[in-house]
């Protein structure tokens, strides 16, 4: 039972320590397109002394389900979700990802769509549902941009949080609770 509790508190200790530098180096979380778009490498110069969490993997690398729960963690601390949908996106997760943050954190949560980008444009339908997607969104106070330059000027301007550690640290004990109820 002691070494149990001793390895429980040494992987608490060691999430805080996590929690911590992920707390001080986190202003947005980078959700959106993936399968090959290069949103991300064109906003995050853009962004300045704004720092982001890029969940991108390298083509070659697989997804894991520690990959996924760090992603969680990452949406849970950011003060900002941003989620940018371009014409390469294959995929709705993202828009089921957006509608869920619109409703935990709507005045968090930034969209963007991209209706035309990297050479490939979105067709009229699919126009007209991202528009009524967009005005769903703004009902829901969710802040809505039409360009990455939009995105970078927004995110600048917007007063940052450091968390204090005993903000982490009550986050940790309240994944704690949850684990061992």
């Amino acid at each position: 039972m002691l070494l149990r509790t001793l390895n429980d508190t040494c992987k608490n200790l060691e999430y805080i320590a996590y929690m911590q530098k992920m707390s001080e180096h986190c202003d947005v979380f980078l959700g959106g397109t993936c399968s090959g778009s290069k949103w991300r490498d064109e906003l995050i110069p853009m962004l300045g002394d704004v720092t982001y969490f890029n969940p991108m993997k390298e083509a070659h690398e697989e997804w894991t389900l520690c990959d996924q729960e760090k992603e969680d963690r990452y949406k849970e601390e950011c003060p900002y979700l941003l989620y940018v949908l371009t014409p390469k996106m294959q995929g709705f997760y993202t828009i089921a990802e957006v509608v869920d943050s619109s409703y935990k954190k709507r005045q968090a949560t930034i969209f963007c769509v991209l209706l035309e980008y990297e050479g490939e444009r979105f067709g009229e339908v699919q126009k007209r549902s991202f528009k009524a997607i967009e005005k769903l969104l703004e009902n829901n106070k969710v802040t809505v941009k039409h360009s990455l330059d939009e995105i970078a000027k927004f995110l600048k301007t917007r007063p940052r949080k450091q968390k204090s550690m005993a903000n982490v640290i009550r986050g940790v004990l309240k994944r704690t609770r949850n684990y061992t109820q």
